[in-house]
């Protein structure tokens, strides 16, 4: 990314970015589906978007040595959270959703 394209993403809002983000990098929702099915799968009964986010960056940097370069943006936790209970339901009560701040 260069200093202007850096530039230019601040115009949009973080639900514009995050949507680019997502259609740019599908492995990240992947890696988010799998743990949270892992996390449900090896019994427990509550699962954090930030735990996961964490395994997962260390997953794709040590996994891959992170090839593609992605910068995973903590702000983009609570998108993809969103995103993981609307496509799957019954992930719902393993986690605590906040209302938005930002659009």
């Amino acid at each position: 990314m260069t200093q202007m394209d850096f530039f230019a993403d601040r115009d949009k809002t973080i639900d514009e970015r995050f949507r680019e983000f997502d259609r740019e990098n599908p492995v990240v929702y992947a890696h988010l589906e799998r743990l949270a099915y892992e996390g449900v799968n090896a019994g427990m009964k509550k699962l954090g978007i930030r735990n996961l986010w964490e395994v997962m960056r260390w997953n794709i940097w040590f996994q891959t040595k992170d090839p593609s370069n992605i910068r995973l943006n903590d702000h983009y936790h609570s998108r993809y959270i969103r995103k993981l209970v609307r496509d799957h339901p019954d992930l719902e009560p393993y986690f605590e959703l906040r209302k938005l701040r930002a659009p």
